[in-house]
């Protein structure tokens, strides 16, 4: 069975409203917001190389404004609250690899 482009189309928006839609409870709000930031953590340790020191919290803004609209401004400063932690974590572990040890 083939599908228009306007089927598709409208089975698209339908899903994105019923994700946007959704109220999440606040255990699954604070769930998102570790698993997010860790997930951040991750990515930003995995590009400690060519990264070096710039742009140190980018990875951590999309999981703070995610929080921020799914869960409001407690959990999103839980996870402004990780986040700080991720980046000091970020910072220690590039530094004992000395991979940001470089002085300009």
């Amino acid at each position: 069975m083939v599908m228009s482009s306007a089927d598709i189309r409208a089975r698209r928006e339908k899903f994105i409203q019923s994700i946007l839609a959704r109220r999440f409870t606040l255990p699954e709000v604070y769930a998102i917001a570790f698993i997010g930031v860790f997930i951040s953590f991750v990515l930003r340790i995995a590009f400690s190389g060519p990264l070096d020191e710039r742009v140190t919290f980018t990875f951590f803004i999309p999981v703070i404004l995610l929080v921020a609209m799914l869960g409001g401004w407690l959990p999103a400063l839980v996870s402004v609250a990780l986040s700080t932690l991720g980046v000091y974590g970020v910072k220690e572990l590039t530094t004992e690899r000395g991979a940001t040890s470089r002085k300009w």
